[in-house]
């Protein structure tokens, strides 16, 4: 089938005339639309792959020509280190995306939606070297409620299964896919963060439970068989925090067996489905607390801890990030003992909010020290996009005032800002780096993550051959 991109005027070809005979599709040849604005393209390319959409079956994933990426065989955990089948130490690096439907609904107010996102950033003619793309998968657009700031989180269970896998198959599916052609490992993450300024609610929520086990009921199993795929159980769990090190305070540590106790059984849905799937786990207060593996570990195998950082916390203004750290925001040295990823950390140069607010050389530069130091530490970037913040990337039509301005992607219109201004793929190029993304511009943020992935893009890739290839579906 044709899968025509509004980003560059070009075309994608997938081989399955197995798929076209499934769905009853014709393919058509691509519109000439190199005239027309990115917003006319937009608009054309989501009318004429309406029912295009890759699926999950191996025979329907796009075949290239070449592979930028590295090799993705299945890893797995010895001690603290993540090794390949040969036993080498693998050490992962790379970039956060937005929501992949969320990015498809609003493309024509962001410039580029999830595929043309995850192709320029591993695709390899950017320049950027990312070996894993975390995927965050929100419930409040699986269920397609209003955006998280401006009515909170929704209300458990947040979608139905029939919502989840309609997602999966026109949302999720090509990513994972692409992520695989290109050659980079791909964290599927359950996106859920309960809290907003008037309310929060706790992560031992039956209701919550319930949410959590019919999620990964429905996706573990479906990419169990995938090798560059990682499971993340749950973004953030929130409130209750443990907020000192529970080597110290009992209290801590009885809020960490709690934790346990509500977790343990979503990793152990994970494990029914998904045997050898490498795991990651939060913990309580924003997956700040890895130090409660000191307490006691999850059951399993293959499993690591997660720890989310910005540069407004306390522990970052100290660069204490190897310590305890004021209120425990620190790891305590667990990379000593399991794997830790840093699935999201960053930083705004410029930004109205104290949480991201920093200059590169307050954050960035001692932040790197501190990760560079260990390959037991694996950290993702947040975020590749020009809307979510801390953002790594500027869209070149529009106004800074209008930097937020995507619309109500499930009630109501999105604004078509790219057609608005006319742009082109000649539009936006940032000074410092002469850098032309088409319709985003670099930020200086995003100018150093893809500085320190270029400089680490040959440091701790897998050492193998990957166990199974696009081209290879025996």
């Amino acid at each position: 089938m044709i899968i025509y991109s509004p980003i560059s005027g070009t075309t994608i070809s997938f081989t399955s005339n197995d798929h076209r005979r499934r769905h009853n599709i014709t393919p058509a040849p691509p519109p000439n639309l190199k005239s027309c604005s990115l917003g006319e393209r937009l608009t054309r390319y989501r009318r004429q792959n309406e029912r295009v959409t890759p699926s999950n079956h191996p025979d329907d994933r796009p075949t290239r020509s070449h592979s930028p990426g590295i090799p993705t065989p299945r890893l797995h955990v010895e001690g603290n280190r993540l090794v390949d089948p040969s036993g080498s130490q693998v050490t992962l690096r790379g970039l956060n995306v937005a929501d992949p439907k969320r990015l498809n609904r609003t493309a024509a107010a962001r410039g580029k939606d999830a595929i043309e996102t995850v192709e320029y950033l591993t695709g390899g003619a950017h320049g950027w070297h990312p070996r894993v793309i975390r995927v965050p998968v929100q419930p409040v657009d699986v269920g397609e409620h209003p955006p998280g700031w401006k009515a909170g989180p929704p209300e458990p269970p947040a979608f139905t299964r029939e919502q989840l896998e309609e997602y999966l198959a026109e949302h999720l599916d090509p990513v994972v896919d692409r992520c695989e052609e290109n050659g980079v490992y791909c964290i599927v993450d359950f996106h859920r963060h309960w809290h907003t300024e008037d309310r929060t609610q706790r992560w031992d929520d039956p209701a919550l439970a319930e949410e959590v086990t019919l999620f990964w009921e429905t996706v573990a199993p479906r990419y169990a068989d995938r090798t560059h795929v990682f499971y993340e159980v749950y973004n953030e769990p929130t409130e209750p925090g443990m907020r000192a090190d529970p080597r110290e305070e009992g209290a801590a540590a009885e809020l960490w067996w709690n934790w346990k106790a509500v977790a343990q059984p979503w990793v152990d849905t994970i494990r029914e489905h998904a045997p050898e799937t490498p795991t990651l786990i939060g913990s309580p207060t924003w997956s700040q607390s890895p130090e409660g593996v000191y307490v006691e570990r999850f059951d399993g195998e293959n499993l690591a801890y997660t720890y989310h950082i910005y540069a407004g916390h306390e522990v970052s203004r100290e660069a204490d990030w190897a310590g305890v750290g004021p209120d425990a925001q620190g790891t305590a040295g667990v990379a000593s003992e399991v794997p830790l990823f840093v699935t999201e950390f960053g930083w705004q140069v410029e930004d109205d909010l104290d949480l991201f607010r920093a200059s590169t050389a307050e954050f960035a530069a001692p932040f790197r020290e501190w990760a560079d130091a260990n390959d037991a530490i694996h950290w993702m970037a947040w975020c590749a996009d020009p809307v979510w913040r801390p953002a790594l990337f500027d869209r070149a039509f529009v106004d800074a005032e209008a930097a937020d301005s995507i619309g109500e992607p499930y009630d109501g219109p999105v604004p078509d800002l790219v057609g608005e201004a006319d742009a082109t793929d000649e539009a936006g190029e940032t000074a410092e780096t002469g850098e032309n993304t088409g319709a985003w511009t670099l930020r200086e943020e995003g100018a150093f993550v893809k500085a320190w992935l270029a400089e680490r893009r040959s440091d701790g890739a897998p050492q193998v051959a990957a166990e199974r290839t696009v081209d290879d579906h025996s």
